[in-house]
């Protein structure tokens, strides 16, 4: 019964994951590769089917355990960096960011994320070494430290304002790297312990 409404979940991920895809592909192009919320959704969308396939064979393994820990947490930054930095910005209406179904942000900002969430905590199986909370951390890093360096040599611009370090000082740039990478770990472990108590 725990597969079975697991998988429904799946199912339906997947199929929110395939009708955000084309409004991705129009509004960015291949740009959508620099773009944590793409490169997350994308993990996510690897990962689900990868269970999914494993539910139905009854394969389970556990590199997709870590990859679905790892997705559901970067799918959590990403809700949570839209609603409390880019959507205050006001560089996108908010409408475009998180309601529109005829646009990626409904899907990738909120109802991916939150049926992600909510599938690995309540319908998974969960990871159990504390040490799992460095795989949403190093992902974080490894992209901000490859889009800060193409910002720098001039290579790419953004996406994202807090990226664009020739536009900004040094300590404004050390403040959001340090504030990102400390709300991935603290979301990240949240998720561990979370997860942790619904096995008890």
């Amino acid at each position: 019964m725990k597969n079975l409404k697991n998988n429904i979940i799946l199912i339906i991920i997947i199929c929110c994951e395939i009708i955000a895809l084309p409004f991705s592909i129009r509004n960015r192009g291949w740009t959508l590769f620099a773009y944590y919320t793409q490169i997350s959704n994308i993990l996510t969308s690897v990962s689900v089917i990868a269970l999914l396939i494993a539910n139905i064979t009854n394969r389970p393994a556990k590199w997709i355990t870590g990859l679905r820990y790892g997705s559901a947490c970067m799918l959590l930054l990403t809700m949570i960096i839209t609603l409390a930095v880019i959507a205050p910005s006001g560089q996108v209406s908010l409408g475009q960011l998180l309601y529109s179904p005829l646009d990626n942000g409904l899907y990738h900002h909120l109802i991916c994320p939150i049926l992600s969430i909510a599938s690995y905590i309540m319908c998974e199986d969960h990871v159990h070494h504390k040490s799992a909370i460095l795989i949403p951390l190093c992902g974080t890093l490894l992209y901000g430290t490859v889009m800060i360096l193409l910002n720098a040599l001039r290579l790419f611009v953004g996406p994202y304002p807090f990226l664009q370090v020739l536009d900004q000082s040094v300590f404004a740039s050390i403040a959001w790297i340090s504030g990102i990478l400390l709300t991935t770990f603290l979301l990240s472990a949240l998720i561990f312990w979370v997860s942790m108590k619904m096995e008890k």
